[in-house]
């Protein structure tokens, strides 16, 4: 290494760490062996600890002497009760030019002491005073499922409380029935997962309990271009019970809530509400669809419901062969008279009356078998239409012995039609129920599965029946909601919330969030959509064919739903046309001599015809054999494209589809 290429700092660093241990030395012999100790701050002045010792005995001798030798101040105090004497002598209204001040009266005087013990609920206590509940968020309900009919109710408003609408108080004179199509949504509730869910989040087991106020349903509506609209609110219709809410109105001095009379008032009428706010009844059905719960789990009855129906239909159709079978043996049947010209005349015009003296008598002039058979049809038909009628008045009045003797009257009639028959079967099931006289009359029926008996058994429409999830481990309720305020023909989805009463509304110091306790309902989550449904129109049409030795001309049946049946008229229809028009015909009304009414019935349905296919070439697959096996052959067909003013959307329908529609065989069936 080179001499001078050390620097200055490098040659004296050992120097520099001497120094430094040094100095430090220096301090802390100086601090802590030569210099003063340590001195503490006590009423203003620096004191050594041998000296703080003396002067806190000084002050404690001082403040002994103070407190011996003090005097009592004995001022006068003016009493509560002078008080309020000088007040009431000078009026309420204070007179603006005087100058007396005097100190306002407190609105309550203080309580002097308690009487008696506090209501203690244990493991209440701490909750609610505990600051630290959190107010648990409604949860969501399962994917909704939907039910959509069309039929003629009387609309009454849903009372409130464990009835339902049949229950209502009966007007004077009963409203007209109203035509109208509706939609039933349904979802199970997890009712155990939301007490878990309140439990954990501190809520005192009295309080951990479910409540319904409403569900709140949403629904989207299928546009021309096939996408959804954005989510609009349904609006409430008279199927729907309501209670009107009202958060707490809190004193902003005092803390007391002003209107907690109203409030607890309200919760007494939710719990009596139960069943009518999560399962509201349907409005009484004269004509139409019935009501059914939609096809949620362990609900869908429709398979049953087809099995009933098919075994009815075919016994009802066995009966009606038997009948035209011994009707058709007494028209075969000659009638004999002793004189062959006057059997002759017998069957030719009218029925044969044996006289003494041969011949007939010309006087007498009586209709044909026939003609009696047919007026017999109408005429009892007629009657077990009023027997109906009737019998649903009296249900709705709750006479019920007398409804059920007017049902079974309904049923037993045997011109009766197949639709009167079923809704009096049905309305029998309930009456039973009501007289408690057993439960053959819904032998036959729908059996529901998962049925809690709350209290009085009842069909899914009555009080005191709750539905509930068939699994045991969920037992879950089922929620509903119905909406009647929906087009004919559109396509709808659906989502569903669950509104339940605050069990904290009003204890602003139990909760950790003083906001949520001035909250009476809390809002759920939204569901799930539901599948799209459309909803059941007034009118249906099929293509039925190409209209013979008419160019460009195809026929369409089409169907109308006219107070709670169906009519079907043809018609021809060319490319631009609008299918359906008003028709004057046949309706199932009856004057005053049992002849059938014609009237006027619009069968128009909208839809404009686009185009007209013929001979559109198809393979049609036919069933061949009884194993079920499938062929296919070649065959033309009618196609038919149309707008259709539901939607908006352009669509089609060709008549090789059309001949095997199950709601074309359906119509069929219940056509007048």
């Amino acid at each position: 290494m080179k001499k001078g290429s050390l620097t200055a700092f490098e040659m004296h660093v050992e120097k520099i760490a001497l120094f430094g241990a040094a100095a430090f030395a220096l301090v802390m012999t100086w601090m802590y062996l030569i210099g003063s100790p340590n001195t503490v701050s006590y009423n203003g002045q620096d004191v050594s600890p041998d000296e703080l010792d003396e002067m806190i005995l000084t002050s404690a001798q001082e403040l002994e002497s103070r407190v011996r030798t003090a005097t009592i101040d004995n001022s006068a105090v003016e009493g509560y009760s002078d008080q309020l004497r000088e007040r009431h002598k000078a009026g309420i209204l204070v007179d603006a030019t005087s100058s007396e001040e005097r100190p306002a009266l407190p609105p309550a005087l203080r309580l002097a002491s308690a009487f008696g013990t506090a209501i203690e609920v244990p493991g209440l206590e701490d909750a609610e005073a505990s600051g630290s509940v959190k107010v648990v968020t409604p949860l969501r309900p399962d994917r909704p499922a939907v039910r959509t009919g069309r039929s003629l109710v009387h609309v009454v408003q849903n009372p409130l409380g464990n009835t339902d609408a049949a229950d209502a108080k009966p007007e004077a004179e009963p409203a007209e029935p109203k035509e109208i199509a509706w939609v039933s949504i349904a979802a199970y509730f997890p009712k155990k997962a939301q007490r878990d869910e309140m439990t954990a989040a501190g809520y005192a087991p009295y309080r951990a309990k479910v409540y319904f106020v409403g569900i709140d349903v949403e629904r989207q509506e299928v546009l021309a271009t096939g996408e959804y609209s954005e989510w609009n609110d349904v609006e409430r219709g008279k199927a729907m019970p309501r209670i009107d809410t009202a958060d707490p109105a809190v004193d902003d001095e005092t803390g007391v809530i002003v209107n907690n009379q109203d409030i607890k008032q309200t919760f007494d009428l939710l719990r009596a509400s139960q069943y009518a706010l999560m399962q509201p009844p349907f409005y009484a059905i004269e004509a139409g669809d019935d009501w059914d719960i939609p096809p949620i789990e362990g609900f869908d009855v429709e398979e049953e419901e087809e099995e009933v129906d098919q075994r009815e239909f075919e016994r009802d159709r066995e009966s009606e062969r038997k009948r035209r079978a011994q009707r058709n043996t007494r028209r075969r049947t000659p009638r004999v008279s002793q004189h062959g010209r006057g059997g002759e005349r017998g069957r030719r015009g009218g029925i044969g009356v044996v006289g003494g003296g041969g011949g007939f008598d010309e006087g007498i002039s009586v209709s044909s078998p026939r003609n009696n058979d047919a007026r017999e049809r109408r005429e009892g038909a007629k009657r077990a239409r009023e027997d109906f009628k009737e019998a649903n008045r009296a249900y709705r009045s709750k006479e019920y012995d007398r409804a059920r003797n007017l049902l079974n009257t309904v049923i037993n009639n045997e011109h009766a039609t197949r639709g009167t028959v079923g809704r009096a079967k049905k309305i029998l099931a309930s009456v039973e129920k009501r007289l408690g006289t057993g439960g053959d009359s819904m032998a036959g029926g729908p059996r529901f599965a998962g049925v809690s008996n709350l209290g009085e058994m009842g069909g899914p429409n009555q009080p005191g029946f709750l539905i509930i999830h068939p699994d045991e481990e969920r037992s879950d309720p089922a929620i509903w909601f119905h909406d009647d305020s929906v087009e004919s023909g559109k396509t709808y989805r659906y989502r569903m919330r669950a509104r339940l009463w605050n069990r904290y509304v009003g204890r602003l110091k139990a909760v950790a969030n003083v906001e949520n306790a001035k909250k009476t309902v809390l809002a759920g989550d939204w569901s799930l959509p539901s599948d799209p449904i459309t909803v059941a129109p007034s009118t249906h049409f099929f293509v039925n064919g190409a209209r013979l030795g008419a160019q460009g001309v195809a026929t369409i049946d089409v169907w109308k739903w006219r107070h709670g049946e169906w009519l079907k008229q043809r018609f021809d229809v060319e490319v631009g046309d609008v299918i359906g028009d008003v028709k004057r015909v046949k309706v199932e009304e009856y004057d005053e001599d049992g002849k059938q009414i014609r009237a006027d019935v619009d069968f128009a349905t909208g839809a404009i015809v686009l185009d007209l296919r013929f001979k559109q070439p198809v393979r049609e697959r036919q069933r061949r054999g009884k194993e079920g096996q499938f062929s296919y052959k070649e065959t033309t067909t009618v196609v038919m494209v149309y707008l259709d003013p539901a939607d908006g959307q352009v669509k089609e329908k060709s008549q090789a589809l059309d001949k095997y529609d199950p709601i074309r065989a359906k119509l069929k069936d219940q056509e007048l």
